[in-house]
């Protein structure tokens, strides 16, 4: 909680000063990335030398945050190299803290491609690149997502995508 005071500062900041508050707030924080259709909105955090994370995907007509609780936007589980074929499984996600990320923001969809690197660690000792393509069409939110495994000692036995939380939304929605 005390990670989100600064942002929270510059909010109050915008509120007001009557500028622009979207440009302002990204002008003050590049790590994040506000994108919307005039129907919906979603933002992206992007840290330096971090793993990129879908914040939230907001309802500009009812106002209303649509995402829950969100911490991973997608989850591989693989066997590890030189373990037994068949054994338990080791599960790396997008909120892992060793994946370097990129975003690629494209205004004219609008959209953005997500992209995450992972070198290999002891603890996850799997080369990988995934990227995930979002976009905001009309009342949606479209995803699409790719995987390039490149330790072909391991092997990639699921995927999960999208992993994303809801809220209950009210009037039947």
């Amino acid at each position: 909680e005390a990670a989100l005071l600064p942002y929270l500062a510059t909010v109050y900041r915008l509120a007001a000063s009557g500028n622009d508050p979207v440009q302002e707030f990204t002008a003050t924080h590049p790590e994040f990335v506000l994108l919307d259709n005039g129907r919906i909105a979603v933002s992206v955090y992007a840290p330096r030398g971090g793993p990129a994370a879908l914040c939230s995907l907001f309802d500009l007509e009812d106002g209303r945050e649509v995402l829950g609780d969100q911490r991973a936007l997608w989850a591989l589980r693989y066997e590890p190299p030189g373990e037994v074929p068949g054994g338990p499984l080791r599960e790396i996600d997008s909120a892992t803290l060793s994946l370097a990320s990129t975003v690629t923001v494209d205004r004219s969809r609008p959209g953005v491609r997500l992209e995450w690197t992972h070198s290999g660690t002891e603890e996850h000792p799997f080369r990988f690149r995934v990227h995930s393509d979002l976009a905001l069409e009309g009342p949606r939110l479209s995803l699409g997502f790719a995987v390039e495994n490149r330790s072909p000692e391991v092997a990639v036995r699921e995927a999960r995508f999208p992993v994303i939380r809801l809220r209950r939304l009210e009037s039947g929605t």
